[in-house]
């Protein structure tokens, strides 16, 4: 591992892949699977944060968490299919009103909208730090509109970064 990081690639690689198959795998006791995924998410999951993969670091979290507190992970589910449900029922009205607001209409700029729904294990750790039920969690679904202002010719450099930063404030 010292010698080339790559290793630690394939090692988080090969963790995320025996996390996925656990309940499959064959002559392992419910404690030995509590056991690997306890290390997952204590060794694995920092080193894939601090690695920068933070896809793989949710989902080694997220499949960890399944076998270490079920009934906390079952509750943080329905929050997480709460949330992007809500993503779903709202997106659509959110392009709408931006796509019809005039003074945006008259700016021609592009938009889009994205978003990102809080791990569970994530929502669990803050639940936790804050001393809050599932309820009170508010950043469960982020939303991000994200505005591609197009530069007006004969347009100064002070201009156009002044009406970018309207067009984020009105928007």
């Amino acid at each position: 591992l010292a010698e080339d990081y790559r290793t630690l690639y394939i090692r988080i690689a090969d963790r995320v892949s025996t996390l996925r198959v656990l309940r499959r795998l064959p002559g392992l006791s419910e404690e030995d699977r509590i056991k690997i995924a306890t290390e997952s998410l204590h060794l694995y999951a920092p080193l894939a944060h601090k690695m920068g993969v933070m896809k793989v670091k949710g989902e080694l979290e997220d499949l960890a968490f399944k076998y270490v507190d079920p009934e906390a992970f079952r509750n943080c589910k329905y929050t997480q299919t709460a949330a992007n449900k809500a993503y779903h029922d709202s997106a659509a009205m959110i392009a709408d009103i931006i796509s019809h607001d005039e003074y945006l209409k008259q700016q021609n700029l592009n938009f889009r909208v994205t978003y990102r729904v809080k791990d569970k294990y994530q929502l669990y750790l803050k639940m936790k730090r804050k001393k809050m039920s599932l309820s009170e969690v508010r950043d469960a679904l982020g939303l991000r509109v994200i505005i591609d202002t197009k530069r007006i010719p004969g347009e100064s450099q002070e201009e156009y970064i002044e009406r970018g930063n309207k067009n984020c404030y009105h928007l």
